[in-house]
């Protein structure tokens, strides 16, 4: 019945560890191999948690991949190192483990009950922690990228500039011929209009001589006469 469920996921629920339990005893502290942590779904406001498990191990359920649910809301909800991923493993239902089966059996009671599900994952292990030793050449090869893109933007700036100086120099260039072109024309104009003058003045030469020869010419036919 439905009541028997709820008393049994309460029972569980109360013996259920804590997420994260500070050791105050005196031994020394072990990073744990793998990281755990409770998830809670509330299956009144959701008609499927959203999990595609394998149970094949036994004692466990292996998640393969999420779809849309409870724990895809749970996701939503929670920093990354408390969300559900593909590969990670439910280790216990409510509070039962180590049969697998049972676990899958639990799962779809609760979830058709509408119940509270209170699944203990357990993560991949945590990456270890990187020494002062490998974080200083962290830091250097860091350093060292930035080094790099320092000099490739100077490298850049440069060869801008270089091209810059090139156009400048062919538009002077441009400019200077233009202005060259100009003045041999204006001179070749000057030299036209010279040759024009001269033509005209030995145009007046000519005239004068013809009317020089006239003169003569009627002299001569006077003194004939």
């Amino acid at each position: 019945s439905t009541s028997g469920i709820t008393s049994a996921v309460q029972t569980a629920l109360a013996a259920l560890p804590p997420t994260q339990e500070p050791s105050n005893g005196k031994t020394k502290k072990q990073e744990p191999k793998h990281f755990e942590f409770n998830v809670t779904a509330d299956m009144s406001t959701h008609a499927n948690l959203g999990l595609d498990v394998d149970w094949a191990s036994g004692n466990c359920l292996y998640i393969r991949q999420l779809a849309a649910g409870a724990v895809e809301e749970w996701n939503k909800q929670k920093p990354a190192h408390l969300c559900v991923h593909a590969g990670d493993r439910i280790m216990a239902v409510n509070g039962f483990a180590d049969d697998a089966e049972a676990m899958v059996g639990l799962v779809r009671e609760l979830i058709s009950s509408r119940s509270a599900l209170q699944l203990r994952v357990r993560g991949p292990p945590p990456p270890p922690a990187e020494s002062k030793e490998d974080e200083k050449k962290e830091r250097k090869k860091e350093d060292k990228d930035k080094d790099r893109d320092k000099e490739k933007d100077k490298d850049k700036d440069k060869a801008k500039d270089s091209d810059d100086d090139r156009a400048r120099d062919r538009d002077r260039e441009k400019k200077d011929k233009k202005d060259k072109d100009k003045d041999k024309k204006k001179d070749r104009d000057k030299d036209k209009s010279k040759d024009k003058e001269k033509e005209k003045d030995r145009d007046k030469e000519k005239d004068k001589e013809k009317e020089k020869d006239k003169k003569k010419k009627k002299r001569s036919e006077s003194s004939d006469s």
